[in-house]
């Protein structure tokens, strides 16, 4: 195997570990999303456990993906994929938000 098919092959799964991620943290926030405003679940009454705690844990994912397949190799490089891990979780928390507020409202 040639190191260009190598690194396309390490780039694509990370790519699909980070769509695993973006469906897994999708899922997950709407269903507690549900649970908040539909069932009235007691562990979800926290904008903390609802919102915050599933954010802050698709991000350090996204990091931890982009970190070991993207070895960074400056402090830039490493903001950066702070910053990048950031952006897929806010894309994804948008999404699902969309998605929940047009099904159950609120």
């Amino acid at each position: 195997m040639s190191t260009s098919s190598q690194t396309f092959s390490r780039r694509g799964l990370a790519i699909v570990w980070l769509a695993t991620v973006f469906l897994i943290y999708g899922a997950l926030g709407f269903i507690l999303y549900r649970g908040r405003f539909i069932s009235s679940w007691l562990s979800s009454e926290s904008d903390l456990v609802t919102f915050a705690l599933p954010f802050f844990c698709a991000v350090a994912a996204n990091f931890g993906i982009l970190y070991f397949w993207f070895r960074p190799h400056t402090f830039a490089r490493t903001l950066g994929q702070i910053a990048i891990s950031f952006v897929l979780a806010a894309l994804a928390w948008w999404v699902y938000m969309v998605c929940a507020v047009n099904t159950y409202g609120e």
